[in-house]
């Protein structure tokens, strides 16, 4: 599908486990990116990325850089704190989002992307489709909702274009020590079990990579505004993934075959708006992914 922007990229988060994958990706299609961080990374500066620093310059400074570089779509994927999800992280999150959404705009964005999470469905089990709506389980979950519906009144008030991704389980190469996989990982090579809750709940996981692809296709294509769903379509339970990862870090991947269970107890995404809207869909399995992982 066609790209509508002229690719000049304001990006959040581009040094998190998401942004990391992301940054590369809009580079190799010939965006011209500017970073807003908290954490300058000399790293970016070696690869000819500019960055803005948005704690430790002036703030009219950076509004100035912004209007500047005059771009045409933010892609905000700064989330800080993780994983501290109490209620003053996410408060000071929604508050920093709220102050990138404002010096976007006074940047002349015409579209704004948002990262979402399936955490936002609450305790809704099976297909979670987009129109979907539960109420809030966690404080972080409502304020993404909040951003979501933010990002919605926006577009409405201004014109500017908005989207917002749902981002399900993802994992890959830089995930934090604590998430399931990369622990599992770890517990298997040291020759015991991980210990884990919820072994029999199913999950929808998705490779970084396959939700990298999904929000560069958010943020350049053309198409319509909205939710949509970045998952794999499918559930998985955590014992078949523990069990996976076993087989793999002892060099035995071709005994096991992943089941995708549809139990009662299980949530994946319905990602058909995605496949429609941007000819998007996940390419990497599970077991693609995991080995992918260990490397």
């Amino acid at each position: 599908m066609a790209s509508d922007s002229d690719g000049r990229i304001l990006i959040t988060g581009a040094t998190g486990f998401i942004g990391q994958v992301v940054l590369p990706l809009l580079v190799a299609k010939g965006a011209h990116v500017l970073v807003l961080t908290t954490k300058p990374s000399n790293t970016l500066a070696s690869a000819g990325i500019e960055t803005v620093d948005f704690l430790n310059i002036p703030k009219d400074q950076v509004n100035t850089r912004i209007q500047e570089f005059s771009p045409s779509a933010l892609l905000h994927l700064g989330w800080s704190g993780l994983p501290d999800y109490s209620a003053d992280t996410c408060l000071a999150n929604v508050a920093s989002s709220i102050h990138v959404i404002r010096m976007a705009l006074a940047g002349g964005v015409s579209r704004i992307v948002g990262a979402g999470s399936c955490w936002e469905y609450g305790d809704l089990k099976g297909e979670l489709s987009e129109s979907m709506s539960a109420p809030s389980t966690s404080i972080f979950a409502e304020s993404k909702s909040c951003l979501r519906q933010l990002l919605n009144s926006v577009e409405q008030e201004t014109g500017t274009q908005t989207r917002w991704a749902r981002i399900f389980y993802a994992y890959g190469a830089g995930q934090r020590e604590g998430s399931l996989i990369p622990r599992t990982i770890n517990a298997w090579r040291a020759g015991s079990a991980p210990e884990l809750r919820d072994i029999e709940s199913a999950l929808d996981f998705i490779h970084v990579e396959d939700v990298a692809s999904g929000l560069v296709a958010l943020t350049l294509q053309s198409g319509p505004s909205g939710v949509f769903n970045l998952g794999s379509g499918a559930a998985t339970k955590v014992s078949d993934v523990v069990e996976l990862v076993r087989l793999q870090v002892a060099g035995e991947q071709n005994l096991i075959k992943i089941k995708h269970r549809h139990e009662e107890d299980a949530t994946w995404a319905d990602n058909r708006a995605m496949q429609s809207a941007f000819e998007w869909s996940p390419k990497i399995s599970l077991a693609e992914g995991i080995e992918k992982t260990l490397l």
